[in-house]
């Protein structure tokens, strides 16, 4: 924990100047974003130096094409974020866990509750799950909020039934790849995917059968008498009407099973939905044997983390000094500050990019741009940063979501980038059906080139219903 920089006090409680949400935060209660909270009328953050990712990357992957090429970057994230998501399965719905096959309801109730806004999180000790590459991970927590509409019902050969919101998003086999869908749009022409996984640890053993059974002394007998002609006409009278074994309907390869859809329809529900937190980079875990997705930015932001108990819940501890050592060690030009929102881990990640600058390493942020003129000023030693929009910076879609009320201090940050010298990328997210449209898309990028340059790169990405809009088809 560390006094937090860039906030002011006011009448009962104080007043966060980071983000443009600019929170009043009364005694004891935390900001929107949840990792920040008034500690006897000081602003603190929760987050600092825990970080959940650690990771080398190429500069393209931010992306940045055009900011030193070829180059790597030392991508570091902690928890935090100021925009929102969303949840998923009914409480009967089961999960594989190392204490094998849990209800929601149950491994909710197996961790410590906090209870945030509408909802709830359960936080977790070691439970672990499979993800759909077969690999163990580690489930942190269990989220839990009330919902009414309609579920949609997965009815799969030889499994049991699953129960989803629309938005939920599944990995299915369709046209000989392995994708990702949300619930609402599964057909029966699509196959449920089931990794083929091996678990290896100190509580799997291997056995040699052949050497059990030799020694063990066989000591049964059976009597056998034979009929003739009454044995063989009962079998031929009874053969007729012997019930036929339907046909196989899955199929496999080396590492998944696919499995058919029998039957989809949707019902009406009213009561609590949950997800889970998968500490994984896969997203993903087997709900009633089936590969489903997580929701990855709501995983990794509101969680509440002052009751935390366990301090390594946080994240792994870096200090400012070891990111720029580990930084210098792999010859990486940069240390990007992505994944989740730079914004939110603000205070280490600035004293990380000013002994950063010491050594000759760039710094880039990797942001939603909701950000406040003041925050960027502070942050002098930022010398790259994607801005990553969605639907063209719609107003209306920010606001249904991603709840985001003002999309106007996007804008007004890419000026203060821009009077701070600061390289610029742009990404706009195409979202199909919600945020789609020609002219908002071709609005933006005349509003990039009038006000920033027409030197600006401005990528128009795809659109993969992955963490945020889970209900949505691929662009």
């Amino acid at each position: 924990m560390q006094e937090a920089m860039l906030w002011h006090r006011e009448r009962n409680g104080v007043r966060c100047d980071l983000c443009a949400r600019r929170c009043f935060i009364a005694k004891d209660k935390f900001g929107f974003c949840l990792v920040r909270k008034n500690i006897d009328n000081k602003l603190y953050s929760l987050n600092y130096g825990r970080l959940i990712s650690v990771n080398i990357d190429p500069i393209e992957k931010k992306p940045l094409f055009h900011f030193h090429p070829g180059s790597t970057a030392l991508s570091v994230a902690a928890r935090g974020c100021n925009f929102r998501c969303q949840f998923c399965f009914e409480p009967r719905t089961r999960v594989l866990t190392n204490e094998g096959l849990l209800t929601f309801e149950n491994l909710f109730n197996k961790g410590n509750v906090l209870k945030f806004e509408d909802g709830f999180i359960s936080f977790l000790g070691n439970y672990t799950t499979i993800t759909h590459t077969g690999k163990v991970s580690k489930i942190t927590k269990v989220y839990k909020h009330p919902y009414d509409g309609e579920l949609v019902v997965i009815k799969p050969y030889n499994l049991p039934e699953l129960k989803a919101t629309p938005s939920h998003e599944f990995l299915v086999y369709d046209r000989d790849k392995i994708i990702k869908i949300p619930a609402k749009d599964i057909t029966n022409g699509h196959f449920l995917v089931i990794p083929k996984f091996i678990i290896n640890g100190e509580d799997t053993k291997k056995v040699d059968l052949k050497d059990i059974l030799s020694n063990r002394v066989n000591n049964s007998f059976f009597s056998v008498k034979i009929f003739g002609e009454e044995v063989i006409n009962s079998f031929l009278n009874g053969l007729e009407n012997a019930p036929r074994a339907k046909e196989s309907k899955f199929f496999e390869n080396r590492s998944y099973n696919f499995i058919p859809i029998r039957k989809i329809y949707a019902e009406n529900f009213s009561g609590f939905v949950y997800n889970l937190e998968v500490e994984d980079e896969d997203h993903s875990y087997l709900s009633n044997f089936v590969s489903v997705s997580n929701c990855c930015n709501w995983q990794i932001s509101h969680d509440g983390l002052a009751q935390i108990k366990d301090s390594k819940e946080w994240g792994e501890k870096y200090s400012p000094e070891e990111i720029v050592k580990l930084a210098e060690k792999n010859n990486c030009k940069s240390i990007s500050y992505t994944y989740t929102e730079p914004t939110i881990f603000f205070e280490f990640a600035y004293r990380t990019a000013k002994l950063a600058h010491r050594s000759n390493i760039l710094n880039t942020f990797v942001t939603n741009g909701y950000i406040t003129e003041d925050a960027l000023k502070k942050m002098k030693y930022l010398d790259a940063a994607t801005v990553d929009f969605k639907a063209s910076g719609d107003p209306e879609f920010y606001k249904k979501f991603m709840s985001v009320p003002d999309v106007s201090p996007i804008f007004d940050a890419l000026k203060q980038m821009k009077k701070q010298r600061i390289f610029i990328e742009i990404t706009d997210l195409i979202v199909p059906q919600v945020g789609d449209s020609i002219e908002l898309c071709r609005k933006l990028a005349e509003w990039v080139n009038a006000e920033l340059g027409s030197e600006i790169p401005f990528h128009v990405l795809q659109f993969h219903p992955d963490y945020k809009l889970l209900e949505l088809p691929f662009t």
